[in-house]
């Protein structure tokens, strides 16, 4: 029995723990309409997926943003794109900060 507990205890300690979400308020105070956000490590090449998901933000609103598994990195590069195609990017440490202010 003993020896039994042990596997158990030996192969639910090789199990990766999941990586938390990382969840931060987006304030838009620029003059544009949000209408994408990626973001991605700043150690990848690649933007990932659009975040807001079909939401649009549009100038005085604030919504909340998740990174799914955001807590294990932290530093994003993000790109914004307005509802008119324009972009403007930026790097941040998310996890340090519960609230990202876009400005003009």
């Amino acid at each position: 029995m003993r020896l039994a507990f042990a596997a158990l205890a030996l192969s639910l300690s090789a199990v990766p723990a999941l990586a938390q979400d990382l969840q931060f308020e987006l304030i838009n105070e620029s003059s544009i309409t949000l209408a994408n956000l990626f973001v991605s490590p700043v150690s990848v090449d690649e933007w990932g997926n659009d975040i807001m998901a079909g939401t649009v933000l549009a100038p005085g609103e604030s919504g909340l943003i998740t990174v799914p598994g955001g807590m294990s990195v932290c530093e994003f590069d993000m790109r914004f794109v307005a509802d008119n195609g324009n972009e403007v990017t930026g790097s941040a440490d998310l996890c340090a900060m519960t609230s990202f202010t876009l400005s003009d």
